[in-house]
């Protein structure tokens, strides 16, 4: 009767010494996959984003386009030359974008992080998305609904 406890404990003390070496063998497979390097994107620099972004730009969109059809070119990238008009607040500004057929000043609103460095009447190069159009109000006191262009880069 005692070899027979002791056959059964030694079994037992064997299955056990198994699983134990099981577990512990998938706990340190499961470690060795967690602990593999894993491979990160470089951040990509100003230039080369700014040069992927230049490839989108539709140039044949003109501000006046923007200006006449507020809707029909959301969504599109685009390459304005302007004027700087007036910096609404650190977010934002008015510019003019040439003229209209009439040759009218063109104004669209641009949306800009960064207006601290800007002064009226600085020619600027956006290239930007254009967005749904803002409403806001004119410089008489009326409002009204005005081109809206998200600048990505400006020079």
């Amino acid at each position: 009767m005692k070899a027979l406890l002791l056959a059964v404990a030694f079994a037992m003390v064997g299955v056990l010494a198994a699983c134990g070496d099981d577990s512990s063998s998938s706990s340190s497979d499961s470690s060795d996959q967690t602990a593999a390097p894993v491979a990160t994107a470089a951040p990509i620099s100003v230039a080369a984003r700014k040069k992927k972004f230049v490839q989108s730009v539709d140039e044949s969109i003109s501000g006046a386009m923007i200006a006449g059809n507020k809707y029909k070119y959301v969504g599109k990238d685009v390459d304005l030359h302007c004027t700087v008009a007036s910096v609404i607040d650190e977010n934002g500004f008015n510019a003019t974008c040439g003229e209209d057929d009439d040759g009218d000043p063109v104004n669209i609103v641009v949306l800009y992080s960064y207006t601290k460095s800007l002064d009226q009447g600085q020619t600027v190069r956006i290239l930007g998305t254009v967005e749904q159009p803002a409403e806001g109000s004119n410089a008489m006191g009326g409002s009204g609904t005005f081109p809206t262009v998200k600048a990505e880069f400006m020079e």
